[in-house]
């Protein structure tokens, strides 16, 4: 293989090292903030919060003091005896404070109000600070265990084949006149 051949080749496989190192350095990030606490990546799976926030929309939450948290505020809770579910939903009404601080939550495209009344008795809530509709979508396909399958199979095939290409890679040998 000529020398331009080779430096062919290598440009154009930069751009998927790029992009590769790229989801990877964002993978790990996005890991990290999440197992610190100081904020989490949601997918919304229900359509309880149009048009607001649409199904498959991606939401970003922020740990807040639950007294700092006012009518209008989008919050995710876990329903009072259901620790399985997170729910993301619009502050309705605020009574008391402290101890005694009282939330009633409606989604959107609810016609009433929730049926429960939240208390915070770790005095923290999550607030939805911002959101991108419709861009957890994949993450909605990926949750399905034979999705996930077609897409990290073929991905890490992909990543073994580019690194044993780069390991095996024989140097054709020089020639010389003789």
């Amino acid at each position: 293989m000529s020398p331009r051949w080779r430096m062919a080749r290598r440009l154009a496989m930069a751009p998927v090292w790029v992009v590769l190192t790229a989801v990877l350095l964002g993978s790990v990030g996005i890991a990290v903030i999440q197992r610190t606490g100081a904020a989490q990546l949601l997918t919304v799976v229900s359509g309880s919060m149009q048009p607001t926030l649409p199904l498959g929309s991606l939401v970003l939450v922020v740990p807040r003091d639950a007294d700092a948290v006012k009518v209008g505020d989008v919050i995710t809770f876990s329903p009072p005896g259901d620790d399985t579910r997170t729910v993301t939903h619009r502050v309705v009404d605020v009574q008391g404070s402290g101890d005694a601080l009282r939330v009633h939550t409606r989604g959107d495209a609810n016609p009433v109000a929730d049926t429960w009344t939240l208390n915070f008795p770790t005095r923290r809530t999550w607030v939805v600070v911002a959101d991108a509709p419709w861009v957890g979508r994949p993450w909605l396909w990926l949750a399905q265990p034979m999705h996930r399958q077609l897409v990290l199979v073929p991905a890490a095939l992909l990543v073994t084949l580019m690194w044993l290409t780069t390991i095996w890679r024989r140097e054709a040998p020089s020639r010389t006149a003789f």
